[in-house]
């Protein structure tokens, strides 16, 4: 059996999280023998950081030199050269194949040599990302006429009418489709969208947690000297008056959390988080990290180091056990906390991040990165630091739950394969 999994950055650790928890989830449905094949932004070098894995370089719009594709960005612009190329993988046809850009092409005759095409989980269908590459590479798997799944992610509101459409069209070809929320289901039926086999279960990197290690948490003890990781992302603040001051809001805050760490707490704290690392990727949350590190006061700033090394998914779970809390802005470093058994004060840039968090009931921890407050986020450390002996359980509990809803994916990747009924939803 062959599977192809697209829309994958591995360069992401979160990302690269979800990707390994796909994997897992394939295996453990179809077997060790079956052969996956990783189409990826940047193919050669997450190939560098992940050699067990087979990449194959994915079409990524923004690097085609073709000959069509210059000719196109003349004739077009860039973003309506981009729209013809949505247009055409939505027609793709072995008929007009011989449209698509060269790598568009090795994608889908990669997608039309498997047995199952399975889009990556995360949050990659919102509309303040460009995602028309992935439409792109959805289109060429749902044209592909091989089963497609996508994997568990958060997606919508949709507000542009091109994007409304390009996902009504979409629907109907996909043999499951995964979210991790129920907000997204409901963004989909708001548009029309064809929800039959929409189910909700829980972020594929959860897969990669472990019951044994899980258990174990549940027995650990808050140090008297606690240590505290911090995940930091850099953030345009959408919608926000200023973006300027608003991100000045949100150093400030976390500065504010570290500051009452260390003084009120006795904590030592480490920046570390999954986006960092990498010099071919966009961003590196250390160098946020550093900034807010750098404006710490001298006493505080003694106590405070920032991890600046890439670390892959496993590691990331065994170095975030070592710690009390975590302050997580990244999502998927929440997950792999979590998933470590380490408690998490989230702040959330995204619904996603408040949805999973109400969904465990701690909703009352997490704090919108557009609301914060140096004052409201050092309170929350320390209650946070109080609450965990006595939540602990009910914290490990859920984390549980989060497993076990996302192997569910095992019995509904098994039946989309193979064009059966879908178990029903809960």
């Amino acid at each position: 059996m062959k599977i192809v999994i697209t829309n994958v950055v591995a360069l992401n650790a979160g990302d690269s999280a979800i990707l390994h928890g796909v994997v897992r989830i394939l295996r453990e449905a179809f077997g060790d023998r079956a052969r996956i094949v990783v189409l990826e932004r940047d193919a050669a070098q997450s190939a560098a950081f992940y050699p067990t894995l087979d990449f194959r370089q994915a079409y990524v719009s923004t690097t085609d030199s073709s000959p069509g594709a210059r000719l196109l960005r003349r004739l077009l612009g860039g973003r309506r050269a981009l729209n013809l190329r949505r247009m055409i993988a939505r027609r793709s046809s072995k008929r007009s194949g011989f449209l698509l850009p060269a790598t568009a092409r090795r994608n889908r005759r990669e997608m039309l040599d498997a047995d199952l095409v399975v889009s990556t989980g995360g949050t990659y269908l919102v509309e303040h990302y460009d995602f028309s590459d992935k439409l792109v590479q959805l289109f060429l798997a749902a044209g592909s006429g091989r089963p497609t799944v996508m994997f568990s992610q958060s997606l919508g509101p949709f507000r542009l009418e091109a994007n409304i459409r390009d996902v009504r069209r979409l629907m109907p070809g996909v043999a499951l489709l995964m979210l991790r929320d129920r907000k997204s289901l409901e963004h989909l039926r708001e548009i029309g969208a064809d929800t039959r086999r929409a189910r909700v279960v829980a972020d594929a990197a959860f897969a990669l947690a472990d019951e044994g290690r899980l258990l174990d948490a549940a027995a650990r003890r808050t140090s008297k000297t606690p240590s505290v990781a911090v995940s930091v992302r850099e953030w345009k603040f959408p919608g926000a008056e200023s973006g300027e001051q608003a991100t000045l809001n949100y150093y400030d805050s976390v500065r504010a959390a570290v500051t009452r760490a260390v003084r009120t707490h006795g904590a030592k704290v480490t920046f570390l988080s999954t986006c960092q690392g990498i010099p071919r990727y966009w961003t590196d949350d250390s160098r946020t990290a550093r900034e807010i590190a750098d404006g710490l006061p001298h006493d505080v700033r003694e106590r405070v180091s920032v991890d600046t090394d890439h670390h892959g998914p496993d590691q990331l779970i065994e170095r975030y056990a070592r710690f009390d809390l975590v302050i997580a802005t990244r999502m998927h470093a929440a997950i792999l906390a979590l998933s470590s058994g380490t408690p998490v004060l989230p702040i959330a840039y995204e619904f996603k991040t408040r949805e999973l968090f109400e969904g465990m009931g701690f909703g009352d921890w997490v704090q919108d990165i557009a609301e914060l407050t140096p004052a409201a986020l050092a309170d929350l450390v320390s209650r946070c630091l109080a609450e965990i002996p006595e939540r602990r359980g009910a914290l490990i509990a859920a984390v549980d739950e989060q497993r076990r809803s996302a192997r569910e994916a095992i019995a509904l990747v098994r039946a989309a394969a193979g064009g059966g009924e879908l178990p029903s939803p809960a």
